[in-house]
């Protein structure tokens, strides 16, 4: 009775054993077997959705779908479709970082004839965009271009569209710095900026911004870009000297108006002698004074005219604050002014 009774009791363990491993297993199974099936056919459709798009010539529309396949499962190659999207869409930035990522990936990595294509897109993007490494002192600064962070590539550096940026950098207990850049399409260079030390110890973005010294060294064969803090006086100095040569330029005008007026009037004088004794002459001569007249007036309006604007001219030249980058980059040029002729002189 015993031994039965025992025996029982093995047996029910054993089947509730087994029960419990059967059980786990299928909740396993039904847990986690239809996960990736369900991934994959989402993964195909946009795969086959991002492709007939990109047949189509809808960059805009391959690129999102083939960035919803990349977020099932990122790869190489996923980049690469991404960074072509975004060269025929002329979005050249987001093409760089894209295609540069999928030669590093090597997540399903690229064949050797998908990186050659990738490597000239790249050599095709970089035409269109700056390229820039950037050194910061201190070391812990952080840059942003036109108040937002910039760019960047898996190497750190930061890409910019042509045209006029302006950076800033920002670190603890360093004054804040906002300089201007000016991108040219090819450039590739190194920016080295150096924050200067704050009086007080300040938080990042707590004080005003000041000057820092930035420092760009050019890698060949790209041209080298410009970094240059623009202060008020040398914007002042620019905008003063180019008054001051419209000004002489049509006081020029001006005095060449003279001339000529004044040699018409000298002209008609000599005829009027010639027909009108004692200063008074007859009636069919009468228009041919009156035109006289006017060009003795038009002879010494733009005699004054053209004194005024020279004078001017010359006094905004001669008194543009110094440190122009524009008239120093220009050489010395000098206003020159003499009998008959009018001009400047200097070096380009």
């Amino acid at each position: 009775m015993c031994r039965s009774r025992w025996l029982g009791r093995v047996l029910a363990c054993a089947s509730l054993t087994c029960w419990i491993v059967t059980a786990s297993a299928y909740a396993q199974t039904a847990g986690s077997g239809n996960a990736p099936d369900s991934n994959a056919t989402e993964y195909d459709g946009f795969i086959s959705t991002a492709l007939q798009a990109y047949d189509a010539g809808r960059f805009a529309e391959a690129r999102s779908s083939f960035r919803r396949a990349h977020e099932i499962a990122p790869t190489a190659r996923t980049l690469r479709t991404i960074g072509m999207c975004s060269f025929n869409l002329g979005d050249y930035v987001d093409a760089l970082i894209n295609l540069e990522a999928a030669l590093s990936d090597t997540r399903k990595p690229l064949s050797a004839d998908q990186r050659s294509h990738a490597s000239d897109l790249i050599s095709r993007s970089q035409v269109h965009i700056g390229r820039f490494k950037i050194r910061l002192t201190p070391a812990d600064a952080v840059i942003w271009a036109d108040g937002r962070p910039p760019p960047q590539l898996l190497t750190g550096e930061i890409l910019l569209e042509p045209g006029r940026h302006e950076l800033l950098a920002q670190a603890s207990g360093h004054q804040p710095s906002k300089s201007m850049l000016q991108v040219d399409g090819g450039d590739r260079s190194t920016l080295e900026i150096v924050l200067g030390a704050s009086p007080a110890a300040n938080e990042v973005g707590s004080a005003p911004a000041a000057k820092s010294s930035i420092v760009a060294t050019s890698e060949a064969p790209s041209p080298a870009a410009s970094a240059s803090s623009v202060a008020p006086s040398e914007h002042q100095s620019r905008t003063q000297a180019a008054i001051g040569y419209v000004a002489l330029g049509l006081g020029g005008v001006s005095l060449v108006a003279f001339g000529v007026t004044t040699g018409l009037a000298a002209s008609k004088e000599s005829s009027l002698d010639t027909h009108c004794g004692n200063r008074e002459c007859e009636p069919a001569y009468h228009d041919d004074v009156d035109t006289y007249d006017r060009y003795k007036l038009l002879s010494t309006v733009s005699l004054i005219t053209g004194l005024v604007l020279v004078g001017t001219g010359v006094t905004l030249l001669l008194t543009q604050p110094d440190g122009s980058t524009e008239h120093a980059k220009s050489g010395q040029l000098t206003p020159m002014i003499g009998i008959g002729s009018i001009g400047l002189r200097g070096q380009l």
